[in-house]
C-alpha cells in the first residue's frame, strides 16, 4: 500500500497535478508467464510499477511488463538443470 512512497523517485515517477491520487490508488493483478504479478496503474491505465515474489527468495519490481518478462525468464533459466 506504502511501496508507491519510497519508489516514486528512484522510478521518476510524476505524483504532481493528475497523478496526485497515485498514493491513494490500488494496485492490481496481472498474470505475466503464469505468474500473479502486482501492477499500479495511472489515471490513463498505464502500468507505472509492477512487482512479483518470483519464488521464495526473489522479488522483482521494475516499470516495464517487458522486464518482467525478460528478469523472470532470465532467472527461470539460470536455475534450471539440464538432463
Amino acid at each position: 500500500k506504502t511501496m508507491l512512497n519510497d519508489l516514486f523517485i528512484p522510478f521518476n515517477i510524476d505524483t504532481t497535478g493528475d497523478n496526485s491520487n497515485l498514493f491513494e490508488k490500488s494496485w492490481s493483478d496481472i498474470i505475466i508467464n503464469n505468474k500473479d504479478v502486482r501492477v499500479l496503474y495511472d489515471n490513463t491505465n498505464k502500468g507505472l510499477l509492477y512487482y512479483l515474489f518470483l519464488d521464495k527468495k526473489t522479488f522483482i519490481i521494475t516499470d516495464s511488463q517487458d522486464a518482467i518478462k525478460e528478469i523472470s525468464d532470465r532467472l527461470i533459466a539460470k536455475k534450471t538443470k539440464p538432463l
